[in-house]
């Protein structure tokens, strides 16, 4: 496990940063950046231009969709559900 100094995690958000000036790799579009979120759809790593729109479902959880499944009917079906 690498050490808290080189990566951060926050559980119940599912928010990951980079301390140290390093990046990120967007598992979309491979863009580095400094901040990603999970979609809560497909599972992958998004930066804030392939995040298509977040819900804060109450106050400790945030749902996250990214583009490609914003595409998906069913999936955005699911979504608005929420």
């Amino acid at each position: 496990m690498p050490s808290e100094s080189y990566y951060k995690y926050f559980q119940p958000n599912r928010i990951q940063y980079l301390l140290l000036g390093d990046t990120l790799i967007c598992e979309r579009c491979s863009e580095q950046n400094y901040y990603s979120e999970k979609c809560d759809f497909c599972a992958r790593m998004v930066c804030l231009a392939c995040e298509k729109a977040a819900k804060r479902v109450n106050k400790t959880r945030r749902w996250v969709i990214c583009k490609d499944c914003w595409g998906d009917l069913k999936i955005r079906s699911k979504w608005k559900s929420i």
